[in-house]
């Protein structure tokens, strides 16, 4: 919804999967693969992998830096000016949604970088609501 009214206002979106930039590391490259298990399991088994990766690296910001660098190549890919400018020089009405944060290091990593030209938008369901969902699926 928040890329559709983006869109609406002349702006161009990347969604940006936290825990699929997990999949980009050989140790957790199998995540991506559709495996039999339920979407309760598959979601288990990245947020235990992000918490590993978190444990691992010490550092509780590592997904939102990896965040980082993916904007970084899509500017890369889609920006305009020498090659070597485009990484760091932002483009023109574009937004990135990072989905799925996990840990308070990443919003104040994600807001020391980006500064007033980030924002967080939160939503919070109640743990029956989500158990239900989940049966569902």
């Amino acid at each position: 919804m928040l890329s559709e009214q983006l869109r609406r206002v002349n702006y161009i979106t990347y969604e940006i999967r936290v825990s699929s930039l997990l999949h980009s590391l050989d140790r957790y490259g199998s995540l991506a693969s559709p495996s039999s298990s339920s979407e309760y399991e598959r979601i288990k088994a990245h947020m235990k992998a992000g918490s590993n990766l978190r444990a691992e690296v010490g550092a509780g910001d590592v997904l939102a830096l990896m965040s980082v660098s993916h904007i970084r190549l899509l500017r890369r890919e889609h920006g305009q000016g020498p090659e070597s400018d485009r990484p760091r020089t932002p483009l023109p009405r574009t937004a990135y949604i990072i989905r799925s944060l996990k840990h308070p290091a990443e919003i104040d990593s994600l807001r020391d970088i980006f500064g007033r030209a980030f924002f967080v938008v939160s939503a919070y369901c109640p743990r029956s609501k989500r158990v239900a969902s989940l049966a569902n699926l």
